[in-house]
């Protein structure tokens, strides 16, 4: 397989999960509420409104933490041994891309939709609702699967015998005077 096909199937790849979720979530959204507009605080069951702001700082911290780790993912994973498992890597990597940008668009439209929604609870529509499932949720996809196939190229090295095995790297392989 060629290098630009596995950038093509990386690419439709995460794309694909998030305009799935997306798509899927606003049509159940329009089904169950009729096409009115979602809510960030629903009732509990003495019917007041549960407030949003602990769970919007948890999904915050989760963002968050996935960003963390996809970026230093991109950083690292090109410099480490892996690299020589060019189309597994570059699958990764467009796939680590995928979700700090998807984590990111999730933090700031989560945010600002809900601050929208604090001043107007009509704005947030069923279509605002799915895209921050799509986002939220291909992030998390898109962060898996790259550590999946990550996890595919370390097993393939250690079961394939790569040159490394059997002999420390090469600062560790240094000749002692005799």
């Amino acid at each position: 397989m060629g290098p630009m096909k596995t950038v093509m199937l990386a690419l439709i790849t995460g794309l694909g999960v998030f305009a799935l979720v997306w798509w899927r979530v606003r049509i159940d959204a329009i089904k169950v509420w009729h096409g009115l507009p979602a809510t960030f605080t629903p009732p509990d069951s003495l019917g007041k409104p549960v407030p949003f702001e602990h769970r919007h700082e948890r999904y915050m911290k989760v963002a968050e933490v996935m960003v963390t780790l996809a970026s230093a993912s991109l950083v690292f994973v090109p410099s480490s041994r892996l690299s020589f498992y060019s189309h597994a890597c570059a699958f990764a990597l467009i796939l680590l891309g995928l979700c700090v940008l998807y984590s990111v668009g999730f933090m700031a439209l989560l945010t600002y939709f809900y601050e929208r929604f604090l001043y107007d609870e009509q704005t947030y529509k069923p279509w605002k609702y799915g895209l921050l499932h799509g986002l939220g949720f291909g992030a998390l996809f898109c962060f898996a699967l790259a550590y999946i196939v990550l996890a595919g190229g370390v097993a393939s090295a250690v079961i394939h015998a790569s040159p490394f095995v059997g002999r420390p790297p090469a600062p560790f392989n240094l000749p002692f005077p005799q």
